[in-house]
């Protein structure tokens, strides 16, 4: 086989799912490599062996404390070097944390944070997005204020969007990855380019935790939505080149 068919992209598309898996021709993905080299509790032995689990997607439920659990499929039993229970696998809708744990929703998509604070709505217009926390939360940073761990900035990239569920006219349509909003006299209705555009992006947003442990989203001045629309200027040696014009 030449090197070229060996590169070749290979796309599996079963038709339903937003995102395709997608990988090298001939080549396994690397989650059943590591899965193959390294047995589950070997890896499990130190903190960064849990974190290479979580990243790759083998998950620490299921994970058992002795022997003859691993074999039976047993419940899942505490984990004692990870510090909490594990949870049993599940394919409900829902969130679930160990005992003891918690868990709370803060800046979810929409969440208004600065301007006249629209409130969130499938019928918010792009400017309304403009004000609002974007979609499709990615990496994230909390940077204290004046050194404090109940008060600071949480500033977060928003990684892609989801017309088919950002927009009034989308409503109805199969979750499908070619299922697109209508388009109006063969052209995306501009609104709707202008909602994607504000909702990618960078949101900063000012959180403070409360005397109940849990954290409130805060109408200050340092909240920021920075957009595919914000204007920028860019400096260095790539100031000029066609490689970053976009107009």
């Amino acid at each position: 086989m030449s090197i070229e068919q060996r590169d070749q992209l290979v796309i599996i598309d079963h038709g339903e799912g937003d995102e395709p898996l997608s990988n090298r021709q001939m080549n396994r993905l690397f989650s059943s490599v590591l899965e193959a080299r390294l047995a589950r509790r070997q890896l499990l032995k130190g903190s960064a062996g849990a974190a290479a689990l979580g990243f790759f997607g083998l998950g620490l439920a299921g994970c058992k404390s002795s022997s003859s659990s691993d074999d039976n499929g047993g419940s899942p039993s505490p984990a004692p070097l990870l510090g909490f229970s594990a949870v049993a696998v599940s394919s409900a809708d829902e969130i679930v944390v160990p005992e003891g744990y918690s868990y709370q929703v803060i800046i979810p998509w929409g969440t208004p944070i600065l301007g006249s604070f629209p409130s969130f709505s499938v019928n918010s217009t792009g400017a309304d997005q403009a004000e609002q926390v974007g979609s499709h939360h990615d990496g994230m940073h909390f940077y204290p204020i004046d050194g404090s761990s109940d008060d600071g900035l949480l500033v977060l990239n928003h990684e892609y969007v989801e017309p088919r569920l950002m927009h009034a006219a989308a409503q109805g349509l199969a979750l499908t990855s070619s299922a697109l909003p209508p388009l109006v006299d063969g052209e995306r209705p501009a609104d709707q380019v202008r909602k994607e555009a504000n909702a990618h992006g960078v949101s900063v947003v000012r959180i403070v935790k409360g005397a109940n442990n849990e954290w409130s989203v805060q109408p200050d001045a340092l909240n920021r939505r920075i957009t595919a629309l914000t204007p920028m200027e860019i400096h260095g040696p790539v100031r000029g080149s066609d490689f970053v014009k976009t107009l």
